[in-house]
Formats: C-alpha cells, structure tokens, sequence
C-alpha cells in the first residue's frame, strides 16, 4: 500500500517538472528528487524517528505586520503539510524581530520562513538551510522576487528624483532588514547619497510596516522605505489611496506588477533548522513544492507557491556593500566570485552524471523522464549563452577568459580579445576623447587593493564607437594573493537613452529645449544657498514679451512658436555660460545671474547691463517664412543676498518689477525696489 508521503513525493515530482525554472533551479529539484526517492523507501521509520522528539513542527514566520495578520496567512499552509505528511502537526509562529532571532538561537523552531538577509544572516550563525523559495502572485502574475520603494506624499512637489531628498526626513520600520531599508539605502549610495550623514532625520517606529506609510500621510516624515507591495496591500484593505503617494526612483521590471524603487532580490526562503532530520526536511520541501495556485493555502496565503531555492548571492553581495555581512568580508567575495569561473564547468559534469545516473537507475520511468534528460541537455546548452559580458583579466592586465556575449557587444573575435590587455584594447580612452589612464580603470584598481567594485564605465568597440556600460569587477584570491579580476558587463545604452529623454522631458521646454519652470526653481533654489554661504549677490531677471499675443491670434501658433524659439536663441548668445536662462511658460522667461560680487550697486549695475543686452538683441525682427514680426521686452529685476523668504517671493518681487516696466511704456527694464540695498 502506498503511504501518504509517497503519495506527496509523486504530487510533487509531477508538479516540479512542470514548474522549475532554469538550469539551477532544475538542477536542484533534480538531486531532491533522487535523495528523495531513495529516503522514502521507509517512510514510517521516518516518522517515528522524529515523533519520538514530539509530533509538532513549529514554522517561524517573520511578521511585517500585523502578528494576527501572519498566522491567519500561514494557517492554511501548515494544514495542508499536515494533512499531506500524516504523523506530523505543523504550528505556525508568527514573529516580530527579534524574537524571531531569538527563538532560532533556543531552537524554538523547526522550520523559518524570514527575508532574505535575515536568512544570510541566520545561515551563518544558526546553520540554517533554504529548502524552497516562496513565489508570490500580484495582479495575477507570479514573482519570486522583490525589492524596495521610496515614497513620499504626492503633494510633494520639490521631490522628485533621489537628488532631491539630502537634507529631509526619513522613516521606515527598521534598519537592518533588505526590503524596507537595505536595498534602499544601496540606491541611494550609487547615487552618492549617504543615508547615514544626509538626512536630517531617521526615525525607525518598528513594525508593521503600515506604520511608516501612515507617518508619511500624516506629514509626520518627508520620505517613507517599505519594501514592494505594502502599498498596494493597503490600497486594497482601502486604507489608503495610492494616488495620494508618489514613488521616487521608480523602476520598471518586465512583468513586475508592483512599485519598485530598487533591484529585484529572492523571495523569502523556506529554512530549515539543523536539528530537524534530513528525512522529514526533504518530505516538507516536496509537499511545499507541490502547492498549487488554486489551493486553499496559496489563496489564502496570497502567494502563488514554492520553487526550488533561488540564489542567495546578490542579498549577500548587497550587504557586503554597506559593510554588513557578518562574515569575513574578503571571503565572502571570493564566495560571490568564485563561481563565475567554477560554475560552467563543475555544473555540466554535475549534469552529466546526473543525467546518467537517472537512466542507470529509472530506465522503465515513462516518457516523463525523457522529457527531463531533454531538458538537461537543453540546460547545459544555456549555460554556454549567458546575457551578460564577462572577462577575466589576469595579473598582468592581459584577458585570460572571455565569454560570447562581451565578444558580441566589443565586436572583437575570441582570438583578438584573448591575452591582450583589456584595458588598452576597449577601455583606453573616455568618451570626450581623452586618455584613460590604466591606473584609473576599475579592474586595475580592484586587481591591486582587492576592493569590490560596482560602477557604470563606457567601453569601445573594434569600430571606434563608445557604448555606456553597467560593470562589476570582482578580486579572485588563491591564499591571499590577488590572481586576477572577473568582470560582468551589460549594454545600458537603452536605458541611458531612456533616462536622457526622461530627463529632457521633466525638466526642459519641449519648444525652446531651455531649462522649464521646475529647473529653474531647483536652480534658483541651489543660487540662494550658494549666495548666502559666499555673501554675494545674484538675480532674478524676468522677461515678458510685449504684443506677443498678436501675433499668436493673427498669424497662427506656428508663428508664434517660431517667435519664441528665436528669441529663445538671441537670449542663450547674450548671456555668460555661467548665467541661466529658461522659460516659464507661454511668452514668459526668466534669467538667473549669479556670482555678482558682494557690492550691491556693482550687481545692480551688472544686472541692468544683461537687462539692457537683452533690450538690444530682441529689439531686431524675428525673420520668419518671409515675414518679419517684432517683439519687445519688458524685464524685471530682483537682487538677492542672504535672502530669507520664499523663492516664490522671489519672483513675485521680479515679476511685480517687470509689470512696473510694462506700465510704464513697455520696451524697458526696472528695478525692484532700487532705492537703496538690501539688508
């Protein structure tokens, strides 16, 4: 008679073929397989073996919410592995940290289902292993992946962009977890914010994460860290409105349905503690694989299932990064590194044994087994054609491996690339033409203090051409000596073009391509701190063009807009490169001098000097399809130093200013309140 845990083992092997994803991923599933199948042939001393310590396996899940909220989410999971493992009672424990922490060093548990660094962490420290990885399911697609968001209120109109936020507030539930600070903090860091010393404020209220999203609403802190789907929870409860909160660094993913402010990280693992027998660990890992999306446990649990561990390495390499891993930071790199050279070569000989010892042993399976062997044979194909450039850069400088994706991207052959110098064949000059010194090159410095290094570089092809490329360079040391340097590239052209018109697109005038509204103000922004912290003088010119509007109603827009990108031009020629000059809007443009001295009549005069220059050069008509058409400006001017109200007061005294000059007969400057210097 067949036993229920067979019968769990011949579920899970029908839906694991179908499900597994990748030559790892397979892999993996396939060695459970054959220890599985082996390890099932006695299941009742399986039971009673670890029933003599007590029936009840205890699940620790690590809480982001609600306590409450958790275990009536993970009940049905731990009723479906007690009904499918008969003999056994499975508990769950919901757990705030850190208790959870806690709890794994008494050995409270058996089995954790936690966030990915805590599990780098605990692997360390407690010896715990990932047997499944969960796959959670949004707007009905599955992702076993996740990361975090950066949000703040959507009336917060001058943040926008991750340079916008030094200087602010922050909450978030924790510090140390990768989904609600972590990963942030890394996005910050490559963009050159430091989290520790750039915000004024960094509060950390605990969990649930709902907390942090209602601060933020409240006011109470300008930016908020929750990792990706707290916010479209609580949308979906109708707690709150996701029109009410922007996300800052948004992301886009391919198939990812959620808000997304930084890289993708593996789902939650399933770990399990080493005091639970291998026996009872491999029935758990077969029965969670077999879930399926339509069961009552994946309902209610709000996930779609379980696959085969992902890899763990990009959560460890991030927290090497912000110096956080508890292990040795050197051999975690050469954790991280080795495989690239290692991989390709022990996972085929792996394959093939594999692949034989599954005809040796399972020569009458059906056809089902077949279809495996094929798809071992398709992997090991895969293997040969990854999507990333990769080289190996030797002690020397010269390249020692290089694989076909970065031969496709430089458009050298095999031959050409290998045992030259890198550097000097497709890194040896910046995109201004300029040399590029060896002694700069990332590779080279990493071969040299062995340091980690995650950087965006430009290559150069056979053809002479520059292409932006994402780089790491990771040190390989053999007995604390530095042997050489693995580099993984990628092609970031489409999305530097992306970010460029994005770029274009939010902060300048699609007409004229000049600095709009919201550059200007940023702009004028960073001039008032530089005047106040060197004590000298700047200025607020505006400039409205007189009769414009005739021109727009008899002539046609056409006309009109011909107008303004002309004028536009004359004003970029009359000013210093150093000056700003930028439409408002309609026929309205505003110019910012800076760096006028500390003397107020010598920055009066230079302003009306620029004002008088601007008179001159729009005076002339604007030739346009034969036809001439004549403008006027009327100009404001507003002097600052060490101002203290708004900007928006700031170009209301410009604007009051120019509004003086047009009803004083157009054609003319004037001077806000030029009797006497400001104080």
């Amino acid at each position: 008679m067949v036993s229920r845990a067979r019968k769990a083992f011949i579920t899970y092997t029908q839906s694991l073929l179908h499900r597994t994803h990748g030559a790892a991923q397979t892999l993996f599933a396939l060695l459970l397989l054959l220890a599985a199948g082996s390890s099932l042939a006695d299941t009742d001393s399986v039971q009673s073996e670890y029933s003599a310590e007590g029936s009840i396996l205890k699940i620790g899940v690590h809480s982001f919410r609600s306590l409450e909220a958790t275990r009536k989410r993970w009940e049905p999971t731990a009723t479906y592995l007690s009904r499918v493992l008969p003999g056994y009672q499975f508990e769950i424990i919901p757990l705030f940290y850190p208790q959870l922490r806690q709890s794994i060093k008494a050995k409270a548990v058996d089995f954790v289902i936690t966030h990915p660094d805590e599990y780098v962490i605990q692997s360390i420290g407690a010896e715990l292993s990932a047997i499944a990885t969960l796959i959670r399911v949004a707007d009905g697609h599955p992702f076993a992946q996740f990361g975090g968001v950066i949000f703040a209120r959507a009336d917060s109109i001058n943040l926008n962009a991750l340079s916008d936020l030094t200087g602010l507030s922050i909450v978030s539930a924790r510090d140390d977890a990768l989904g609600v600070f972590l990963a942030q903090q890394w996005e910050l860091q490559k963009a050159g914010i430091d989290v520790t010393t750039e915000f004024y404020n960094k509060r950390f209220i605990g969990p649930p994460q709902d907390k942090t999203v209602f601060e933020v609403a409240r006011g109470k802190a300008d930016i908020g860290f929750v990792r990706t789907g707290v916010l479209e929870s609580l949308a979906a409860e109708g707690k709150i409105q996701l029109s009410d909160f922007k996300i800052l660094n948004a992301k886009k993913q391919e198939k990812y349905p959620l808000h997304l402010s930084t890289e993708l990280y593996p789902e939650w693992p399933v770990a399990v503690m080493p005091h639970v027998p291998q026996q009872v660990t491999e029935a758990v890992a077969m029965a969670l694989l077999g879930i399926q999306p339509n069961s009552p446990a994946a309902a209610v649990g709000q996930y779609y299932g379980f696959t085969s561990p992902l890899n763990y390495s990009p959560v460890e390499a991030l927290m090497l990064r912000l110096n956080i891993h508890p292990s040795s930071k050197q051999l975690a790199i050469e954790k991280l590194a080795q495989p690239l050279i290692t991989w390709g070569f022990a996972a085929l000989s792996l394959l093939l044994v594999l692949g034989g010892y599954l005809l040796f042993h399972f020569k009458n399976m059906n056809g089902r087994l077949l279809d495996v062997n094929k798809t071992l044979l398709q992997h090991k194909t895969m293997l040969n054609h990854l999507g990333e450039g990769v080289y190996c850069m030797g002690a020397e400088g010269q390249t020692v491996f290089i694989n076909p994706a970065a031969i496709n991207m430089l458009g050298y052959t095999a031959g050409e690339a290998l045992t030259c110098n890198s550097h000097e064949l497709f890194h040896h000059s910046r995109p201004d033409g300029g040399h590029y010194p060896v002694e700069e090159c990332p590779a080279y410095l990493t071969l040299h203090d062995g340091k980690y290094r995650q950087i965006e570089e430009t290559f150069i092809r056979k053809d002479g051409t520059f292409f932006p490329v994402e780089m790491t360079a990771t040190p390989i040391a053999v007995n604390d000596s530095i042997e050489s340097v693995v580099v993984v590239f990628s092609d970031i052209s489409d999305r530097k073009q992306a970010e460029e018109k994005i770029t274009q697109l939010a902060f300048y005038d699609p007409l004229t391509q000049l600095p709009n509204r919201r550059l200007l103000l940023d702009r004028i922004e960073r001039a008032l701190a530089e005047s106040s912290r060197h004590t000298q003088y700047g200025a607020v010119v505006m400039i409205d063009l007189d009769h414009f509007k005739e021109i727009n109603d008899t002539e046609g827009h056409d006309a009109g807009d011909s107008v303004l990108q002309d004028t536009a031009s004359r004003l970029l020629k009359t000013l210093r490169e150093t000056d700003t000059v930028g439409r408002l809007g309609g026929d309205e443009f505003m110019v910012l001098l800076s760096g006028l001295g500390e003397d107020w009549v010598a920055a009066k005069d230079h302003a009306i000097q620029v004002s008088e220059d601007i008179l001159e050069n729009l005076r002339p008509a604007h030739e346009i399809g034969g036809k001439a058409y004549f403008t006027t400006p009327s100009i404001g001017i507003a002097l600052f130093k060490n101002y203290n109200d708004s900007i928006n007061q700031l170009m209301k005294e410009a604007d009051l200013a120019m509004y003086r000059a047009k009803d004083g007969g157009r054609d003319r400057y004037e001077l806000f309140d030029n009797t006497r210097p400001p104080t």
